[in-house]
């Protein structure tokens, strides 16, 4: 009856097949496959087999922007203090070979494995949506399951069709400082805000000379949400 989030949303589900996991009704794996994505022919065939080859928590596949057909958010690795992600998506399409480990992968197209979903958790609610995917695959690599991308694996991706820019610049902004402080602690997060402040006035200033005012609003929403703790759906979500 209400929006629970992508994080809690997904959350409700991962419960009910942990329990036929553990009861033996139910599978070992479960894909995530967002509303909003195509897969090409033998996705989950390429997915499965990396998840195999490489015994791994977790498995991505690349996204290809559907619009502009370039490739979108895929897969790749944290850059600390700055908190910055470095995407390897295009690397791998390009290569096409096989998997390669990294720090995180895209949460439209999720394939984990229920036992290590069991260790280690579910999805963070408080996040609602962004950084909850990237916040569960550190988790997983933490205990030391591999992430993985598989590079044969690709789907088409309306990036964007489920949240709209103000809206994911609100979660973006305001997640990213309870994600930096979940893995990286206070003093990881004392040299994380200057990288952060400075995106952020480069955003606001960019965003006003351009006009684009509903873009600015949810960068300076998310930033006093972000410092005040508040977490959830936020004000921005309807339903």
């Amino acid at each position: 009856p209400e929006n629970l989030g992508f994080a809690e949303g997904h959350n409700r589900v991962f419960f009910d097949l942990l329990d036929c996991w553990k009861d033996g009704t139910g599978e070992r794996y479960c894909l995530l496959l967002n509303n909003d994505v195509e897969v090409e022919k033998d996705t989950l065939f390429h997915m499965m087999e990396a998840m195999i080859q490489a015994d791994a928590g977790v498995v991505g596949a690349v996204n290809r922007d559907r619009a502009r057909g370039v490739v979108a958010s895929s897969g790749g690795f944290m850059m600390w203090p700055s908190g910055a992600y470095r995407d390897v998506g295009a690397q791998a399409l390009a290569r096409g070979t096989g998997h390669r480990e990294v720090d995180t992968v895209c949460g439209s197209t999720l394939l984990v494995r229920l036992d290590v979903l069991d260790e280690v958790g579910v999805f963070d609610p408080a996040f609602f949506c962004v950084y909850e995917e990237t916040d569960l695959c550190l988790r997983i690599k933490e205990q030391g399951y591999p992430v993985v991308l598989s590079e044969k694996a690709v789907v088409a991706h309306e990036v964007g069709a489920s949240t709209g820019r103000k809206r994911h610049f609100y979660f973006r902004y305001r997640n990213r400082i309870r994600f930096v402080l979940r893995q990286r602690g206070k003093a990881g997060f004392l040299a994380f805000l200057p990288f952060y402040f400075f995106e952020v006035i480069v955003k606001v200033v960019g965003y006003t000379l351009t006009g684009k005012f509903g873009d600015l609003l949810g960068v300076l929403s998310g930033v006093r949400d972000g410092f005040l703790g508040v977490t959830g759906r936020g004000p921005y979500v309807d339903g």
